[in-house]
């Protein structure tokens, strides 16, 4: 009854004064289009973590040491080889010189390679080595099988994945140069790593723009082709892609809503009533995010359109039934009677929508919590403005004449209700069972992404200089010193030798100068090799590639010292290391994983192996992207269940507080419930699954099937008002325009509302009742 109170109180005071309530209304919106202008768009995923997260935490503390694993890439071709390598060094020092580079490398320690060879290769390696000559050898030469032995020839399997690495490697090895170059020699590349990561997109478009500048410049002073690509360059044009499709299905939105609401109102000129009172809550609303939360994430970026949405359905509702009422009263009886029935409503569910979204920032996942705290502060806001700037919108609207009495519908509404009952009564029960049985959860992190135009000529030519497809670890971690590098490695080792494990190799100092351990295990393992490939059966291997590997590693004479960390080559040493802002130096150990890297359930599984390593505690890490992926999905499916249920728990518990009938609750809650299961069931049936990124929606489904079940009810008890004999006499300056009576109405009925006076008595201007 208070908030009924308080609708009257304000609808009778933008009787009196409408003109000065629009001007005190639209005071706000001037500052906040500034505000509006400071709003960004943050694509690091990072931030929708919780900060207790390990990923997040590692991630902040040593972005500014490591970076993302980010990179650039420079492709430079030519045919006079000369001057090929002298515009790669120039271009190479060039780039050196900008202050956001960390690294710039593009040639490879061939010399320190070659002389070192297999010694470089781990111990996990060339133990898949000398399995895979072994099952080379059984398979080309039968005397050397295993007669006794009850499982095939003794030899252990070598899977399809491992003998693929193990080719690439030889390859590899087989065709090392001194430059990151093509097979011909005539495509020489520049690798770049930035020294922010994603994050910092405003560094990363600037070092972008200056490479860019550079490519353009090598082409029109020397006739090179050049171009510029890497990993960033992805990442930044999804993020471009990202603003545009912002920028189009907000446009389209739009258009659509615009063309909906000229078909339903058959009038142009109501468009503005409708329009402004939602443009001002919205205003007013997402001006509070640069204060409050600073930009808007990947999850929130799409909430205006959202929100836009479910704001013009208040706007519809009250134009609408004061226009109805427009039939039978004045223009200010009009707007009392909209905000004391379709008014109440409108609050009712608003708040009812808006508290369900704000139930979300209870979250730990910033996704949630950000697009709650968003989502239902707009609705609150959005609603603030419907009983201030939408009433006195109204009535100069009325004046002039962009809102006129609506006229009374056709009674087709009996039928229609009657067939969608009889529908949906039909289509529910399939859509649960789809619901159950076939909706599913997408863990494929690259179907997420925006489909990104590539350069195919770039890329081709990048695959030429660079046919590694991961050219960074799955994680990183840092260690301070060699010792606990070594304790490090020998964890990480120790989990590699399991069954199930899903780490595929580890980089680090340790892998191109090994322990005396190692090194001396690593001197057995090739001593095996090559003993296995002595005889005259290597020559009928028929793979090119594995025969002249097979040669050159039994012909392969060990080095008598090294290789020592003293002995390592700079550019080498520099990518394997890092320093942090005080200088200070780390070892850097690069986990690579054995599977997919764009499936959620692999990074869970292949960070989740991380996590158990025991590490020293001195060891700062894992960083990468996926932990990140991993840590999102542990807390969507662990938080998104719970969320929907109190979600819906609180609305209903609002729903049942604002109306103190269980009966009613639940009607209330019938179109909520009937709307869920139809889309979860068109969602199975169509094979759209949930992700991370739409789950955080069902939350907003709640709130706005709400609205329509608290709409229809209120239009139904707001229907059967009997209105006393009353007239309402404001004191404003717009003269009182009754409408005709409509046929069938008798002429003598009036609007009387002694109710109103009790309610209002202490209002500070005249209210005149007559009876």
């Amino acid at each position: 009854m208070k908030l009924q109170n308080l609708l009257n109180a304000l609808a009778r005071s933008v009787c009196r004064h409408p003109f000065i309530w629009l001007v005190i209304t639209f005071l706000p919106t001037l500052p906040s289009f500034y505000n509006i202008s400071r709003l960004a768009l943050n694509t690091d995923v990072i931030r929708l973590l919780p900060d207790s997260s390990p990923a997040a935490m590692w991630t902040k503390k040593l972005e500014k040491t490591v970076s993302d694993g980010g990179f650039f890439t420079i492709l430079i071709k030519g045919d006079d080889r000369a001057k090929l390598i002298k515009t790669v060094e120039k271009t190479a020092k060039r780039v050196e010189r900008i202050d956001v580079v960390g690294s710039v490398t593009y040639t490879y320690p061939k010399s320190f390679i070659d002389h070192f060879r297999y010694l470089l290769i781990s111990t996990n390696y060339l133990e898949k080595i000398l399995d895979y000559t072994l099952s080379i050898k059984a398979e080309l030469n039968p005397f050397t099988t295993d007669l006794l032995s009850g499982e095939g020839n003794g030899v252990a399997a070598v899977s399809d994945r491992d003998e693929d690495e193990i080719k690439r490697l030889f390859d590899r090895y087989s065709k090392l140069t001194r430059y990151h170059e093509s097979p011909d020699g005539k495509i020489i590349g520049i690798f770049i790593r930035p020294k922010a990561g994603f994050s910092n997109i405003a560094n990363l478009h600037s070092l972008l723009v200056k490479l860019e500048t550079i490519s353009r410049e090598i082409t029109a002073t020397t006739g090179l082709w050049s171009g510029v690509g890497g990993s960033q360059i992805n990442n930044l044009k999804e993020y471009d892609v990202i603003l545009s499709d912002l920028k189009r299905s907000g446009t389209i939105t739009m258009i659509a809503v615009v063309l909906i609401l000229i078909l339903s109102f058959r009038s142009i000129s109501v468009l503005p009533v409708l329009l402004y009172p939602l443009g001002a809550g919205l205003l007013w609303a997402f001006a509070l995010v640069p204060p409050v939360l600073g930009d808007l994430n990947i999850i929130t970026s799409f909430l205006l359109i959202v929100l836009f949405g479910m704001g013009i359905d208040y706007s519809i509702h009250l134009v609408k039934r004061f226009q109805q009422e427009l039939r039978l009263y004045t223009p200010e009886q009009a707007l009392i009677l909209t905000y004391k029935s379709t008014g109440i409503s409108v609050m009712a569910s608003g708040l009812t929508t808006g508290l369900a979204l704000l139930v979300l920032t209870a979250s730990d996942f910033r996704g949630f919590s950000e697009f709650g705290l968003i989502g239902g502060g707009t609705i609150l806001i959005m609603l603030l403005s419907m009983v201030t700037v939408m009433p006195p919108t109204m009535l100069v609207a009325y004046r002039f004449g962009l809102v006129k009495p609506l006229a009374p519908p056709k009674n087709h509404r009996k039928k229609l209700f009657a067939k969608t009952a009889v529908i949906t009564t039909l289509l529910l029960p399939l859509c649960l069972f789809l619901s159950v049985k076939n909706l599913k959860f997408n863990y494929d992190f690259n179907k997420l992404k925006p489909q990104i135009v590539q350069d195919e000529t770039f890329n081709k030519r990048n695959k030429e200089v660079y046919k590694t497809r991961y050219m960074s670890p799955g994680a990183l971690y840092l260690a301070p010193d060699i010792p606990n590098l070594d304790r490090l490695l020998q964890a990480v080792n120790t989990s590699m030798k399991l069954e199930h494990s899903f780490f595929q190799k580890v980089t680090s100092v340790r892998t191109f100068a090994p322990t005396r351990k190692d090194r001396l295990q690593r001197a057995a393992l090739i001593g095996k090799i090559q003993e296995e490939l002595q005889g005259s059966w290597i020559r009928k291997i028929k793979d090119p590639l594995i025969h002249d590997w097979a040669l050159d590693i039994r012909d392969w004479q060990l080095p008598e010292q090294g290789p020592d960390l003293d002995m390592l080559p700079k550019n080498l040493l520099n990518s394997l290391t890092a320093k942090n802002e005080d200088g200070k130096l780390f070892y850097l150990a690069g986990i690579y994983p054995n599977v997919s890297r764009g499936n959620g359930k692999n990074a869970m599984a292949f960070t989740r192996e991380m996590y158990n390593l025991k590490l020293p505690d001195s060891v700062q890490g894992p960083v990468g992207e996926m932990p990140v992926f991993a840590e999102i999905l542990w807390t969507v499916i662990d938080e998104g269940p719970w969320t929907l249920i109190f979600s819906f728990a609180g609305v209903f518990l609002l729903i049942f507080l604002s109306v103190r009938s269980l009966k009613e609750s639940l009607f209330i809650s019938l179109p909520l419930v009937t709307g869920l299961i139809m889309t979860t069931g068109i969602m199975a049936l169509t094979d759209f699954r949930l992700n991370f990124f739409n789950v955080v929606i069902f939350p907003a489904l709640i709130g706005m099937g709400v609205d329509s079940g608290f709409t229809i009810t209120g239009a139904g008890r707001s229907s059967k008002v009997t209105h006393p004999r009353a007239s309402v006499n404001c004191s404003h300056r717009f003269p009182s325009v009754p409408s005709p009576p409509l046929p069938g109405i008798p002429a003598w009925f009036s609007l009387t509302i002694p109710d109103y006076a009790q309610s209002a008595s202490w209002l500070p201007w005249d209210l005149h009742v007559s009876g």
